[in-house]
């Protein structure tokens, strides 16, 4: 889809990496990843794996922690991802690479964490065994998925009009985040890596968008998965019809704030 623009302050210009790293990080994956560094207890020393790492924002939270005498890594298979967090922090060691294939030894890193990248992967089991591999024993692996769709409802909300306006395709792709977002599927993909007494937690999360504008532009038009099914007159539809339907959702001081809430899986290797 390409697309002249909707709103006068929205730089077409940027890569998607780009505008996760302007909008998506601030608004709700930055949150999140202060809280997995939390859970996974993140100690200084500490050799960390951020894998799906994205723009990097998780990985740099636990460079935070592990301090110069310990290392952090972040992988992900999108060049244009890492080139972004390369800038952010070169200080953390990028690696483009293959969730299903860990470029790293056996039982290498204290915790190897991860936020929503496990939906995005054909192979879920094989990836969250590779990242089991690279563990060593007694480090905790800690992965987030988003709850189910209805428990974020502003981007229920999107994924309907997407649905409506578009087709049943492209609204499968722009739901695809929020797929593992149920306990029972979360617990087989666990149990058919190996992977035993884990726990699965509901993490309260609050996304805080500028406007509607700037949600339906990151989630829908800055989308490579979704807008390559949609046609750019679907698209106005969908962004008319979705400003006017998430301003219930904006605040007093101007911006957009809905709940956005996440599922986490911590484990321990024995």
């Amino acid at each position: 889809m390409e697309t002249s623009g909707t709103s006068d302050s929205w730089d077409f210009s940027k890569s998607p990496a780009e505008i996760h790293e302007q909008y998506l990080v601030p608004a709700v994956y930055a949150q999140v990843a202060i809280q997995l560094t939390h859970v996974a207890e993140i100690d200084s020393g500490f050799k960390v794996l951020d894998v799906g790492c994205g723009t990097g924002i998780l990985a740099r939270k636990a460079f935070e922690e592990v301090g110069f005498t310990g290392k952090v890594y972040g992988l992900d298979l999108d060049e244009s991802m890492l080139a972004v967090a390369s800038k952010a922090a070169p200080q953390v060691e990028w690696r483009q690479g293959d969730a299903a294939d860990l470029p790293f030894e056996a039982e290498t890193f204290d915790r190897v964490v991860s936020q929503f990248m496990l939906p995005a992967v054909k192979n879920r089991v094989g990836v969250t065994r590779e990242m089991w591999r690279v563990l060593k024993p007694g480090g905790k692996l800690i992965l987030a998925v988003w709850a189910a769709l209805h428990q974020s409802p502003a981007f229920n909300i999107l994924v309907r009009l997407t649905q409506e306006h578009a087709g049943f395709r492209a609204g499968a792709a722009l739901s695809l985040p929020w797929e593992l977002g149920f306990e029972n599927k979360l617990s087989a993909i666990l149990q058919s890596a190996g992977i035993k007494d884990a726990t699965i937690n509901h993490q309260k999360a609050t996304a805080r968008f500028p406007s509607p504008a700037t949600v339906v532009e990151s989630w829908v038009a800055h989308n490579p998965a979704v807008s390559s099914l949609i046609k750019e007159r679907q698209y106005q539809r969908i962004y008319h019809a979705a400003c006017d339907e998430l301003e219930q959702y904006r605040v007093s001081t101007g911006g957009l704030v809905c709940s956005m809430d996440a599922l986490v899986i911590t484990a321990r290797k024995p």
